[in-house]
């Protein structure tokens, strides 16, 4: 019954409180204590919050649990974390812990990339620049990155300037791209920064 209090004390104190990868970190001594818990405390468990789910999948985000924290995300998808169901999204569209399926993976894209939600467009923009389980359509993927960068996505910026760099459906245009590598790089976008060296070594 401690353990099981002191736990959600953990989760409600540092979810208030701390940034994701301090409260998953938080965590590790009760993950690792999962194991031993009473089939009372296990069902006790399973009555959590998304975010419970969500950060203890983060925590399993490793090569050799990349399964168990599939079902992580998975359960805290199931009880409404939108980043849980991105996760779910990424995991089937690299292939981590679950068999690659592109298919699968835009369908949930497609779920958070509307008038409400954004967090999705990038991701559903890569689909389309590489045609990945949709037709290949530059236009469509640019109009995509655009959206989540009108809402400061800046991966979304940074894909944009991609875009421009390699004339993908677009004349290209290295001076255009090269400014909104900066533009991110001044968001603090570390990959906007790195490609924004290489041009300005060039």
């Amino acid at each position: 019954m401690y353990k099981k209090t002191l736990f959600w004390i953990y989760v409600i104190l540092y979810m208030t409180i701390y940034p994701s990868h301090i409260f998953a970190s938080v965590l590790q001594a009760d993950i690792n204590q999962s194991h031993t818990l009473s089939i009372k405390d296990k069902k006790a468990f399973d009555r959590g919050t998304s975010e419970a789910y969500y950060y203890m999948g983060c925590f399993n985000y490793d090569d050799n649990y990349m399964p168990k924290a599939f079902k992580l995300f998975e359960k805290s998808c199931t009880l409404g974390n939108m980043q849980g169901c991105l996760q779910i999204a990424n995991m089937y569209e690299m292939g981590y812990g679950v068999k690659t399926n592109y298919k699968k993976a835009n369908i949930i894209y497609t779920k958070y990339c509307n008038d409400k939600h954004v967090e999705g467009c990038c991701y559903l923009g890569f689909a389309h620049e590489y045609g990945r389980a949709v037709p290949k359509d530059y236009k469509k993927a640019l109009s995509l990155y655009i959206k989540s960068c009108n809402s400061g996505i800046q991966m979304g910026c940074y894909n944009v300037g991609e875009i421009y760099y390699y004339g993908h459906g677009v004349k290209k245009d290295i001076k255009k791209a090269k400014e909104i590598y900066k533009a991110t790089c001044d968001n603090g976008y570390k990959l906007g920064c790195k490609k924004y060296k290489i041009l300005n070594v060039e």
